[in-house]
């Protein structure tokens, strides 16, 4: 999840450059509208406004792994449900799963609001037990959940965000408890890529 963006993308791109694989890709945003057309087709046209997704894409195939992209809403149980008996069916056995999908969360605790627990919640906190839930961790290799430092050090205005990413670190332990091979990364903040990258007031510093 996450892997149209940010440090999801680079970690796709780091991954083909050492395996050739079939690589399952969840985002938000609905990319194309097409989707009988090859990624490289679709990379042509250079006014895309996801144009340099899609030639992220492109390359990657070009150099021998396969990508299949899903616009869905990890929080929501039934249409990632869809999402995963369509790729079990077509695409065949989820071997490993990298959850990196998330939003940056700005909330001082003197603003508490439910709409702002519930943004950084959903992605990280249901997205994480819906793929657990709908997906044979049985089969999985790996199970890895992209958290924050922020979880264990605490980051200023990231009430929200810290609480979303120290349940992914607790659920990484109950999810070993039961037998599977899972983790939670506590990232800092990457340099060139990632949430930091990504916000207009970089006066407070937010990774992942």
């Amino acid at each position: 999840t996450g892997g149209a963006s940010g440090i999801g993308m680079e970690i796709a791109i780091d991954l083909v450059k050492k395996y050739k694989l079939k690589l399952v890709i969840i985002g938000r945003r609905e990319l194309v509208a097409d989707k009988n057309n090859s990624w490289k087709k679709l990379a042509e046209n250079t006014n895309h406004p996801h144009h340099s997704v899609l030639k992220t894409f492109s390359d990657i195939e070009e150099n021998g792994s396969q990508i299949s992209y899903f616009s869905v809403n990890i929080s929501n149980k039934e249409e990632l449900r869809k999402v995963i008996n369509e790729v079990s069916g077509s695409i065949g056995t989820i071997k490993g799963v990298i959850h990196a999908a998330g939003v940056p969360g700005k909330m001082r605790v003197k603003n508490y609001t439910i709409d702002g627990f519930k943004e950084a919640f959903e992605p990280k906190i249901h997205g994480s037990i819906n793929l657990a839930d709908l997906i044979d961790t049985s089969l999985l290799d790996f199970f890895v959940m992209f958290s924050s430092h922020s979880s264990i050090l605490g980051i200023a205005r990231t009430t929200n965000y810290s609480a979303a990413n120290m349940f992914k670190d607790n659920f990484a332990y109950t999810l070993r408890k039961r037998g599977v091979n899972a983790i939670s990364i506590n990232w800092p903040s990457w340099k060139d890529t990632g949430m930091w990258n990504r916000i207009s007031d970089k006066s407070e510093n937010i990774d992942g």
